[in-house]
C-alpha cells in the first residue's frame, strides 16, 4: 500500500474535519442533534493525522506527534516497539479503543490506546490472508476492514476487539473499497467506482443514490447517531465537507 503525500488543501480540509469530530458533543437522546464548531489547529508538517479517541496523532518523517490537550501545540511522541510510524495508514475508534491499521511485511490492525500521553499497543492482529488495498471503519465495539483479494473479489471483515476475525457478505460489484463505516446496525462503503452501498442485516447490500464527487480517503466517519461525516473531492477539485443521513439516506 504505498504512501501518497497530502496536498496541502486536502491536508487542511482533513485536518478540519478531525477537528469537527473532535469537538462534537454527544448526541441527545431526546433531539438526536449532534452539534459541531469550528477553530484552528497549529500548522505541522506532517505527512498524515489520526484521531485516536479525541486525540490527534501525526506521523512526520518517521517520527509521532501528539496534539496537546490544550490543542495550541504538537508534541513529540515516542514510538512503541514494533510500530513504525511510516507504515501507520488509517485509524478508527470502536467502543473504548482505537485501532490503527498498518502495513509492511505483515499487514495487521493494531489494538492501542494513549495512557498519559503515551501509545500503548495492546494487541496486534494480521489481517485476513491476501487481503489487498484495506480500509478500515468501526461498527460498534468492532472493526471493519474491507479490500480485495489477490484476483480482485471484494472482502469486508469485523474483528471483536480481542482480534477474532468473521466474514461478512461482499457489497456488491467488483470496485475496491474507498472507505467504510459502520451506524446504528449498518454498514456504508464508498467504492473507488463511485458507488455508495449500505448493508442491513435485514436486506443485505443496497446501492444508494451514488455521491457527487469522491470521498477522501481517511475521511468517512460517524457523527452522532444518525450522521456519517466526509470530506468530498468534486470535479473541480475542490474539497467540500458533507453528511449523510443515515435514516432518510
Amino acid at each position: 500500500m504505498p504512501c501518497h503525500r497530502l496536498s496541502s488543501v486536502v491536508f487542511t480540509a482533513l485536518l478540519g474535519l478531525m477537528l469537527l469530530l473532535l469537538a462534537s458533543t454527544s448526541a441527545s437522546a431526546k433531539t438526536s442533534l449532534t452539534s459541531v464548531r469550528e477553530g484552528q489547529l497549529p500548522a505541522t508538517g506532517a505527512e498524515a493525522v489520526f484521531n485516536l479517541g479525541g486525540r490527534l496523532l501525526a506521523s512526520q518523517q518517521g517520527q509521532l506527534q501528539l496534539l496537546a490537550g490544550d490543542a495550541e501545540r504538537w508534541q513529540p511522541l515516542a514510538s512503541p516497539v514494533g510500530l513504525e510510524p511510516a507504515q501507520i495508514r488509517a485509524s478508527t475508534n470502536a467502543s473504548s479503543y482505537s485501532w490503527l491499521l498498518v502495513d509492511g511485511p505483515q499487514p495487521a490492525v493494531l489494538k492501542v490506546r494513549l495512557q498519559q500521553d503515551q501509545l500503548q499497543v495492546l494487541g496486534r492482529y494480521p489481517l485476513p490472508d491476501g487481503l489487498q488495498q484495506p480500509v478500515i471503519g468501526a461498527l460498534g465495539d468492532e472493526v471493519l476492514v474491507a479490500g480485495v483479494t489477490g484476483n480482485g473479489q471484494p472482502q469486508l471483515h469485523v474483528a471483536d476487539n480481542q482480534g477474532r476475525w468473521r466474514t461478512l457478505p461482499a457489497w456488491l460489484g467488483n470496485a475496491p473499497p474507498l472507505a467504510v463505516q459502520g451506524s446504528r446496525g449498518s454498514v456504508y462503503l464508498a467504492d473507488n467506482a463511485g458507488q455508495w452501498h449500505r448493508h442491513t442485516r435485514d436486506a443485505g447490500w443496497q446501492t444508494q443514490p451514488a455521491i457527487d464527487g469522491q470521498i477522501l480517503p481517511g475521511s468517512l466517519r460517524q457523527l452522532g447517531q444518525a450522521h456519517l461525516m466526509m470530506l468530498v473531492k468534486q470535479a473541480d477539485n475542490s474539497v467540500v465537507l458533507r453528511t449523510f443521513h443515515t435514516i432518510t439516506s
